[in-house]
């Protein structure tokens, strides 16, 4: 008896936790359709038009930002003529923004000292013709000729691990600059093992790569399990030595190298012996914007799978001071 109570009381925790997950999606449906939104894609969709050729775009972001940086950089380049290269805000400090035009800064909330000493320093170059800065938070902060604000209104701030909004809306915001979107009342779950090991490795291309980091990210930042990147042509040369049986996600190219995508697939599984956690016949298609959502769904489910509670941070005093660093400040 005692073993079918506990058993309910698993199940029913399970529900409760995927029912969660549903409000959470569901909140983001209904805030994301709104007339600001659509203005803010109009705006976005106006400077993108007047720098489209015109020069390289620098893409900055750090934490969730940075995943929306790396998923621009793809559509950009895709519909664009313009190089980007994608930096979080130490690398841009340390490198020569001079080789580019134009500056787009993705940050939530806009209160790190990185972005701001980011902005600061783009201001300063003589080459920068403008600078966008996509945020969430409608403060304006700096005031100059050169920045553009194109603001993502939403009418509550995450405070979890997992940045739903931070990622999603941004990723909305760009694909309808250049596709009109309509948002399906429900997203689609990926029919995809739980992870049984410590361990796993993600093999991505150039235009799986956001999703591989948005995968890696999270994991590291809930604690789940340790995440190996490889891009799937570079792992051959000398990454085999460290895959033996573990579970895997592998990202199929999107009308691409199909030979090269079944022939690694086949190594991996029936030499080494590898578990693919996703299903084989998924394809990356990244002007699929909602696939960010799809993932960001499944780690919710691995967290509560694992039993992570993805809204109670549990940083130290010590992991407060690094995040909180200010220079000259300590």
């Amino acid at each position: 008896m005692t073993k079918y109570i506990k058993y309910d009381i698993v199940y029913a925790i399970n529900i409760l936790l995927e029912v969660i997950v549903i409000i959470l999606i569901e909140d983001i449906i209904k805030e994301i359709s709104n007339p600001k939104i659509d203005c803010s894609i109009n705006e976005l969709k106006i400077q993108l038009r007047k720098i489209n050729g015109n020069g390289n775009i620098l893409i900055v972001g750090t934490g969730g930002s940075y995943i929306s940086a790396l998923y621009a950089k793809c559509i950009i380049e895709k519909n664009m003529q313009n190089l980007c290269e994608v930096l979080t805000p130490m690398e841009a400090m340390q490198g020569n923004v001079n080789l580019f035009s134009y500056v787009i800064i993705y940050s939530y909330k806009m209160k790190s000292y990185e972005i701001n000493k980011v902005i600061q320093e783009t201001l300063e170059c003589e080459n920068i013709k403008k600078i966008i800065l996509i945020t969430s938070n409608n403060a304006v902060n700096i005031i100059n000729n050169k920045i553009k604000y194109i603001f993502y209104d939403t009418n509550h701030s995450e405070n979890t691990y997992v940045s739903l909004k931070g990622i999603y809306y941004p990723a909305y915001l760009l694909i309808n600059c250049f596709n009109t979107i309509k948002i399906n009342n429900t997203i689609n779950s990926i029919k995809i093992d739980y992870i049984k090991d410590s361990v796993i490795d993600i093999f991505y291309d150039k235009y799986s790569y956001y999703l591989a980091v948005l995968i890696e990210r999270h994991f590291c930042e809930l604690g789940i399990v340790t995440v190996r990147l490889h891009e799937k042509k570079d792992f051959s040369h000398g990454r085999m030595n460290i895959i033996n049986g573990n579970d895997i996600i592998y990202f199929k190219s999107f009308n691409y190298e199909e030979e090269y995508d079944d022939l690694l697939l086949d190594y991996l599984k029936n030499i080494k012996k590898c578990r693919v956690l996703n299903i084989e016949e998924l394809k990356n298609n990244f002007n699929n914007f909602e696939e960010i959502l799809i993932w960001l769904k499944w780690i919710i489910q691995i967290a509560n799978y694992k039993k992570v509670d993805i809204y109670n941070k549990k940083d130290t005093k010590e992991d407060k001071k690094l995040f909180k660093y200010k220079e000259g400040r300590l």
